[in-house]
């Protein structure tokens, strides 16, 4: 059975206590997904373990962040 990020978790509480911090969005806007050719497997895949340190963060994401937009 598929379920959604929503079937588990209460998404506006989650997107309310992250408000300070980063902009959540529900559905991917129009030209994000225009760049990829409406095909999300394009974007990249951080597969980060459970308790990642902060470094890998800051030296592993942001750049990619940084160098795809």
């Amino acid at each position: 059975m598929y379920s959604t990020f929503g079937d588990i978790y209460d998404e506006d509480h989650f997107i309310t206590s992250l408000a300070e911090h980063v902009r959540v969005v529900r559905n991917l806007p129009d030209y994000i997904l225009e760049s990829i050719g409406h095909n999300i497997s394009l974007i990249y895949n951080f597969k980060v373990k459970a308790w990642a340190p902060e470094s890998f963060y800051s030296e592993t994401v942001l750049p990619k962040l940084l160098e795809t937009g």
